[in-house]
């Protein structure tokens, strides 16, 4: 079985660039850009609903719902910004 790294591996600017290519397949739009202490934030909107994108220095990257989202549906967003982004030229592995 190949090794996949986890969703939490992410680079901001990897995510940043996989939204731009391939995020209106999901309906996931970047509203805005925000730092936190420690991390780096998108603020997204996920079909209607908003989600943010955290990037920590410590923990990586973590999706937080704003707005009521299916806990089932997160998990396949994450799930598939992760394989998106290991496809991104500038993913290193």
């Amino acid at each position: 079985m190949a090794y996949s790294p986890p969703f939490s591996s992410l680079e901001i600017e990897t995510l940043r660039q996989t939204i731009a290519r391939v995020g209106e397949t999901r309906r996931l739009t970047v509203l805005n850009e925000g730092i936190m202490p420690e991390a780096d934030v998108l603020l997204c909107l996920y079909r209607n609903q908003r989600i943010n994108i955290h990037v920590d220095l410590a923990y990586g990257a973590s999706l937080h719902a704003i707005d009521p989202v299916n806990a089932q549906e997160l998990l396949a967003l994450k799930q598939w910004l992760l394989e998106h982004s290991l496809h991104s030229q500038d993913h290193e592995s």
